[in-house]
């Protein structure tokens, strides 16, 4: 009998990396393996019922991710920046090349990274959880590592999270984000694990290459409209705000949202909701995604 591929994940404490381990777990022929500083947390246990080995990394060096990896064939790379650290930046480029150092001497066949424009080359705008990821990738390259890049926009579980509605009347909610007329892409956090299942099984197709994912690009408005046909009776509006307005609210990263929501008002970033379905073509159209999690919306709307 074959053995199982063996493909690490890192960013397991995030839900895009926590969504690619389960979904490459489903699998029956490869064996996933977290690569977490936490083991013991509710999210770990979670993945563990499902099949996913867990290997705990203190990441303090890189004899100790190589330790990690060991016997691992491919990986996915997500870093986490931490905006309650003055130092995110540079503690989470340091990471990201410290992993990249490992895959380097473990002779990783191929990882997928998921990346982000740097947004203060291209237009002097600082975002610091996008410019870490830029910095990273680029070191990954100058390794020479064999590498696919994938460049995630807002997940559609974002909107009841870091972007959620407020709450004006009983029925009611408002949603504030600086984006006027202008569509943002979109994807459900959950078919990301497909679209990176479909890279890694087709290196040849996609090494070398970024790649901007997408499952559906619409306006506030257009956001707010799918939820009213489908989350009745609760209500669902834009309300117009400023970029500066925005960048005023208080809560921790909001200048960080701020100048993402300025810098794709300026840029196109090129995503591509028909070559996404070509990797992975159940991936879902906000209506279709909201249709299928009216229950877990409602159970974050406050």
């Amino acid at each position: 009998m074959p053995e199982k591929r063996t493909i690490a994940v890192f960013g397991t404490d995030i839900i895009q990396g926590e969504a690619v381990a389960r979904f490459l777990a489903r699998d029956k022929d490869i064996q996933v393996r977290a690569i977490t500083s936490d083991v013991t947390s509710q999210m770990s246990l979670s993945m563990k019922n499902e099949g996913v080995e867990l290997c705990e990394c203190s990441f303090k060096d890189v004899d100790d991710i190589c330790a990690a990896i060991a016997d691992v064939e491919e990986c996915f790379v997500l870093t986490n920046t931490d905006i309650s650290d003055p130092f995110c930046v540079e503690n989470e480029i340091k990471l990201g090349r410290r992993i990249a150092d490992a895959c380097a001497i473990s002779n990783i066949g191929h990882i997928v990274f998921s990346t982000q424009v740097h947004t203060q080359k291209v237009k002097g705008v600082q975002v610091r959880q996008w410019v870490t990821k830029a910095e990273i990738e680029d070191y990954m390259k100058v390794k020479n590592l064999p590498l696919t890049c994938i460049m995630v926009p807002f997940v559609y579980q974002d909107f009841f999270g870091v972007l959620k509605p407020e709450k004006v009347q009983n029925n009611t909610y408002q949603l504030e984000i600086p984006m006027g007329l202008t569509p943002i892409d979109l994807i459900s956090v959950d078919d990301i694990g497909g679209i990176v299942k479909s890279i890694l099984d087709n290196k040849s197709q996609y090494i070398n290459k970024t790649i901007s994912i997408s499952g559906d690009k619409l306006t506030i408005a257009e956001v707010a409209a799918i939820l009213n046909i489908n989350m009745k009776p609760k209500m669902f509006r834009e309300k117009q705000i400023s970029i500066n307005d925005y960048r005023q609210k208080e809560f921790p990263g909001s200048r960080d949202w701020a100048n993402i929501f300025n810098f794709l008002l300026r840029v196109d970033t090129q995503y591509n909701v028909s070559k996404t379905k070509t990797l992975y073509p159940d991936v879902k159209s906000f209506q279709e995604w909201v249709k299928e999690n009216g229950a877990w919306i409602l159970s974050q709307l406050s």
